[in-house]
């Protein structure tokens, strides 16, 4: 979806079209390169050669994982949509490294949509408003039921949940985890692992930058809430 970016001036001023282009509402595989902020990746994992891992925003030749044994790191939809493409592709195996107990099953987000929502969220505290929006990503946004059906009729296809990657090297050019739930070793890893948002990296969105109230420059967390999203 192309969607045209405004600022504008003042309460009285008319709204000046800033730019247009993609941003962000569509982020299918054609929009990877569009989506406005840096791959979230460990200095761990960017140390280790690029033939034995691919972050999901890059392209991914997933015909050459036929017959390969794929870790998949993440558990939302960017990690069961490449799951996916790998078990179609003829993966030898596929498994799908969860931090949390469990893949989130339930869209806590679902109600931001509410027209209670919308009309009642700016008369709430600025303290009632981020445990919204902190309660909502603590549980996390589940993946698609679609996309899940679509990995779990593979039999060779895994979900390891309570895994946090501890330590990663390549060990006989095979990726070696150690992780929470033990050793596991991988010929390829992809890690959907999300975004950090980079305004000032878009042309079409740095020259809002200026103009856009974060939450850091309202707003004080209390401690162990992730201030990431303070943004």
């Amino acid at each position: 979806m192309t969607l045209p970016v405004t600022r504008r001036r003042s309460a009285s001023s008319c709204v000046r079209q800033w730019g247009s282009e993609n941003c962000g509402a569509s982020r299918g595989a054609g929009d990877r390169k569009r989506w406005p902020g840096r791959p979230v990746c460990t200095e761990a994992f960017r140390a280790l050669d690029r033939a034995h891992w691919a972050h999901s925003s890059d392209d991914i030749d997933f015909a050459a994982l036929r017959g390969k044994t794929v870790g998949v790191v993440g558990a939302g939809a960017s990690a069961v949509d490449n799951a996916g493409e790998a078990l179609e592709a003829g993966a030898a195996r596929v498994a799908m490294l969860v931090r949390r107990p469990d893949v989130p099953r339930i869209n806590r987000g679902m109600g931001i949509g509410s027209p209670g929502m919308w009309h009642g969220f700016n008369r709430l505290t600025l303290a009632q408003r981020w445990s919204i929006v902190q309660h909502i990503a603590d549980h996390a946004i589940p993946p698609p039921r679609d996309s899940m059906l679509r990995c779990s009729r593979h039999k060779n296809f895994s979900i390891i949940a309570g895994c946090t990657p501890l330590r990663v090297w390549l060990d006989e050019r095979r990726v070696r985890l150690e992780t929470s739930r033990g050793s596991l070793v991988f010929d390829y890893l992809i890690l959907c692992t999300g975004f950090a948002v980079a305004w000032d990296r878009r042309p079409e969105l740095a020259g809002l930058a200026p103009y856009v109230v974060r939450w850091r420059d309202r707003f004080q967390p209390a401690a162990g809430d992730d201030y990431e999203q303070a943004g």
